[in-house]
């Protein structure tokens, strides 16, 4: 379970497939899971370079200690099954 926003529930990452460019979208799963909604992502981003890659891209997540000594969720990010050696 991996909550960038902080408030200690899951959050669900989308990315693309083999084919597919390298953006992930990360949506409030406290949200979603309500009656009406709150579609609008809590990030989206370019997980590699350059944003023309088209090998798609893999995601997890894990707990991590930042810079700062605090811990807190990390978020890991790899070229797809066909991206190559990125």
């Amino acid at each position: 379970m991996t909550a960038i926003d902080g408030d200690g529930r899951a959050d669900l990452f989308f990315r693309a497939g083999a084919g597919g460019g390298p953006e992930v979208t990360a949506f409030d799963g406290a949200h979603l899971s309500k009656r009406n909604p709150n579609l609008d992502p809590l990030a989206l981003f370019y997980a590699l370079q350059p944003s023309s890659f088209t090998g798609g891209v893999r995601v997890g997540s894990m707990l991590g200690f930042f810079s700062n000594g605090k811990l807190g969720p990390l978020l890991l990010a790899a070229a797809g099954p066909s991206g190559g050696h990125r």
